[in-house]
């Protein structure tokens, strides 16, 4: 749910101090940051002139990450 949702489905509007909030705003940075992890993982597998062990631990760590995101999602 984005901000301006948080927002429309408030009736005076999001209090920007509540946990809540907080929790969600978290939890979508680390998606976008998971996100941009693994593409960059996958991108260095086709690197030549990489290690490829290195770029492939960080895209497992990015994926079990993202796994982890989507096991909290119904939680909330």
């Amino acid at each position: 749910m984005s901000a301006g949702a948080i927002i429309e489905s408030t009736p005076w509007g999001m209090d920007k101090q509540s946990a809540t909030t907080m929790v969600r705003t978290l939890l979508y940075a680390v998606l976008g940051l998971s996100l941009l992890a693994l593409g960059l993982g996958i991108a260095g597998r086709f690197q030549a002139d990489r290690k490829k062990t290195f770029a492939t631990i960080g895209a497992m760590l990015a994926a079990l990450t993202l796994l982890a995101w989507l096991a909290i999602i119904p939680l909330g």
